[in-house]
């Protein structure tokens, strides 16, 4: 069976082909900050030091500074852990930005 076929059988649009399963993806670097923005407002308004949240949620002690750093990406059960460790819901880590949209570029 072609490519075509077995991605009509699948029920994608036919004129748009997306990326593939096979293709290395990334997040856009919006939605990079968008998450690492608000990891950090949530972190910080529980008075949790980066590492205090790692221990909490059973991660390497640096984990949570490469996450706020954009470093690295991460998995939808590494967001669930984080929304339990912080008392909050997956949706909050998304919730638009307002203000500096580089967290650098604030003075907090």
């Amino acid at each position: 069976m072609s490519d075509k076929n077995r991605r009509g059988q699948l029920g994608y649009a036919t004129g748009w082909v997306g990326p593939t399963m096979s293709e290395n993806r990334s997040p856009s670097a919006a939605l990079l900050r968008r998450f690492s923005t608000n990891l950090k407002r949530l972190r910080s308004s529980r008075s949790y030091t980066q590492h205090q949240l790692a221990a909490r949620c059973g991660f390497k002690p640096g984990y949570v500074g490469d996450l706020e750093r954009e470093v690295v990406n991460l998995t939808l059960a590494t967001l669930e852990v984080l929304a339990i460790g912080l008392d909050c819901s997956e949706q909050d880590f998304f919730v638009p930005l307002r203000g500096p949209q580089n967290p650098r570029d604030s003075n907090e």
